[in-house]
């Protein structure tokens, strides 16, 4: 799994001898915790040189440099990797043994041994900076090299591109633009699914002008039921050209998720 934090420079502290460092490398453990692992920095004095004279080569090699009862800063100094912001991010690190616990920056909460740090949100390429000072109980040694772990958790949410849902009806009535008094006229209604999601429950209602009677003296009404997208239905209906003028028909569809559409025809009756 590819490391979510790279490393940076170690951040300083306020003075020499609580100024931390950061050293080994940051790496997934699983999942989403990451651990981390930074050194105990030793004063730059801390290092024994013995006298040279008469010493054999072997014994003037330095020896491994030990502190006894001497404050402690080590720290972590990462940048988040993560593609897109970490939630509900949290930071946990145990106290080495035999210490005692001066500061941690920033305030970390504190349960026994276990320090906790809860940040909340973290962005893609922001800086994470951690210090904790402690001092050794007498007769505890540290030596160059002893590490200690910081673990991190944290959730993202997941992004989901879905098409927005529309319910759209469109619907057009066509027939003969001139008719003469008592002559029977067709006319044909189509009604389309214009949307993305199913539209049900379609009823279809044609308003009559007084210059068209309908074939059985009423205007039609009828439901069309159910249409999926890109879907149409047509519906011939009848009318007796009654009276002479300008018949204007107008008709309406309704469906499920307010779906609605109209239209009008103007048929021209010849007296």
């Amino acid at each position: 799994m590819k490391d979510h934090l790279e490393q940076t420079l170690p951040f300083a502290g306020e003075s020499t001898e609580h100024q931390p460092a950061w050293s080994g490398s940051a790496s997934a453990d699983g999942g989403d915790a990451l651990v981390w692992k930074a050194e105990i920095v030793l004063p730059a004095d801390s290092r024994i040189v013995p006298e040279t004279k008469d010493i054999p080569k072997a014994v003037l090699e330095p020896a491994p440099a030990q502190l006894e009862e001497v404050p402690l800063a080590y720290g972590l100094v990462a940048k988040v990797l993560l593609p897109r912001p970490a939630f509900n991010f949290k930071v946990e690190h145990d106290l080495p043994p035999n210490v005692t616990l001066l500061e941690a920056k920033p305030r970390a909460t504190i349960v026994g041994e276990h320090l906790i740090w809860n940040f909340g949100r973290l962005d893609p390429g922001q800086e994470l900076r951690l210090q904790v000072v402690v001092l050794p109980e007498p007769g505890t040694k540290f030596t160059v090299g002893e590490l200690t772990n910081f673990n991190a958790t944290y959730t993202q949410n997941l992004y989901f591109q879905t098409p927005l849902i529309r319910a759209k009806l469109a619907v057009k009535i066509t027939g003969p633009e001139f008719i003469r008094v008592g002559e029977l006229a067709e006319y044909v209604i189509e009604t389309q699914n214009a949307g993305n999601w199913v539209v049900e429950n379609i009823t279809t209602g044609l308003v009559l002008p007084p210059e068209l009677l309908g074939a059985d003296g009423l205007a039609p009404n009828f439901t069309i039921g159910s249409l999926d997208p890109g879907s149409s239905r047509k519906v011939k209906v009848f009318a007796k050209a009654a009276k002479g003028g300008e018949a204007r028909l107008k008709v309406e569809v309704n469906g499920t998720d307010d779906a609605k559409s109209s239209a009008e025809f103007v048929t021209t009756v010849l007296g």
